[in-house]
């Protein structure tokens, strides 16, 4: 009998945050201070390189723009 076994990454995907320009339409823009403390968390984390993050902790969908020092634009890969 062959058991499965779970993958410990199955909750993780590739996001990343590219820098954009304020026309570049969206499905939805929030501000840096509008974002709820695990998807700030997410995105600080995101800004400083990293790419691979559990989806349960943070909010982003795919084409949202966040406003912080620049407008950066969700995207997953």
């Amino acid at each position: 009998m062959n058991m499965a076994t779970s993958d410990t990454n199955h909750d993780q995907g590739s996001i990343r945050l590219r820098q954009t320009n304020a026309s570049t339409p969206a499905p939805r823009v929030r501000h840096v201070d509008q974002l709820p403390e695990e998807t700030l968390t997410t995105v600080l984390t995101l800004l400083e390189g990293e790419t691979r993050v559990a989806s349960n902790e943070h909010d982003l969908i795919e084409g949202e723009t966040i406003v912080f020092t620049d407008y950066y634009t969700v995207s997953r890969s």
